[in-house]
């Protein structure tokens, strides 16, 4: 008797504590950057390249933003400047000598915007 309660207490256990992972996306790892939450950053840099349904990295959403802070910080934790949605908005800058790598993108120098 004893045995079987212990056992379905330890069912009851798993199936009350039974949560469902919500998945990582590209505005997670935005928003990680945001908050300047580099343990978070350090643990899904393997991941820090996948795209939303728009096929929009974090660092694309952070330059879309115009968030030149996040942007870099995506940077130290691996996130690629040679990425489509980046190249895209490169075709299309206001400042045509500008560059993705040093974060002088859409027309913001390297001291900010002006």
């Amino acid at each position: 008797m004893k045995k079987t309660f212990i056992v379905i207490l330890g069912i009851l256990i798993c199936l009350s504590s039974n949560t469902y992972a919500v998945p990582l996306t590209a505005e997670h790892l935005y928003t990680f950057a945001r908050q300047k939450n580099e343990t978070l950053l350090y643990k899904y840099s393997p991941y820090i390249n996948i795209t939303n349904k728009n096929n929009d990295t974090a660092i694309c959403i952070a330059a879309k933003s115009r968030d030149k802070n996040s942007f870099n910080l995506l940077k130290k934790y691996g996130a690629s400047t040679k990425v489509e949605c980046l190249q895209k908005m490169l075709s299309t800058a206001l400042n045509a000598n500008s560059t993705v790598s040093d974060g002088t993108f859409l027309g913001m120098g390297k001291l900010g915007w002006g």
